[in-house]
């Protein structure tokens, strides 16, 4: 029972790690459109490596900072340093305040807009327009408030058993990687058997369904 919990684990982790890469991959080609296929490819596993240590040292689980790891390239046009920096703001942000990430990580992005009502969430109170603060200036006071949060909460018991949780995780993500290739055939062999078999089904359904029909009309006529 152990060991499928582990695998059952282990694979579910890396079909989660494989979906965000994928889309920090499609994110990175988006943002950066005039270099080849090799630099992006690299780029996108460089990110991928990144948000995953990342990840081990915060409060928040792999899967987590993945997909903010993907909206926050969204956001800043596939610019990495950017990125990287929304995501540790954002991780100050949502580990002091106990919200989600993806919550912080929403709140910064509106900032880019001008927009600032979903910062009342983490007790802050701005105006936009052209008498309000600028991006700039909510977003040094959000570093002011903020800022090296969530590594003060690494340190924590919890915020170590959240490291220490979060490794492993990361290390059964990696193992259960190989079987992916694996799983992907054995679910093309099961669609393809399914539209095989569906017009064959479908066909045997109408005579059932015709069968029926026939057999009614038949009692009908008898009464």
């Amino acid at each position: 029972v152990t060991i499928g919990v582990a695998v059952k684990s282990a694979v579910g982790g890396a079909m989660d790690l494989q979906q965000n890469q994928t889309s920090i991959r499609h994110f990175m080609g988006v943002g950066n459109a005039g270099k080849d296929k090799n630099a992006l490819d690299s780029m996108a596993n460089d990110y991928s490596s990144w948000l995953v240590n990342n990840a081990n040292l915060t409060p928040f689980s792999t899967a987590e900072v993945m997909a903010g790891g993907a909206k926050a390239l969204t956001a800043t046009g596939g610019n990495v340093a950017k990125a990287q920096q929304m995501i540790k703001r954002a991780e100050d942000m949502a580990g002091l305040m106990g919200k989600p990430l993806e919550q912080a990580i929403d709140a910064l992005m509106d900032i880019e807009l001008g927009q600032y009502a979903r910062l009342t969430e983490f007790g802050i109170s701005a105006e936009g327009g052209a008498k309000g603060e600028s991006p700039e200036e909510v977003l040094k006071e959000i570093d002011r408030r903020f800022g090296g949060g969530a590594e003060k909460l690494s340190q924590s018991a919890k915020g170590k058993m959240s490291t220490a949780m979060g490794k492993i995780s990361s290390s059964l993500a990696s193992i259960g990687t190989a079987f992916l290739p694996i799983m992907a055939n054995m679910f093309d062999g099961i669609s393809g058997l399914v539209d095989s078999i569906t017009p064959k089904i479908t066909a045997f359904a109408g005579k059932v369904a015709e069968a029926f029909n026939s057999f009614a009309q038949s009692q009908q006529a008898s009464q």
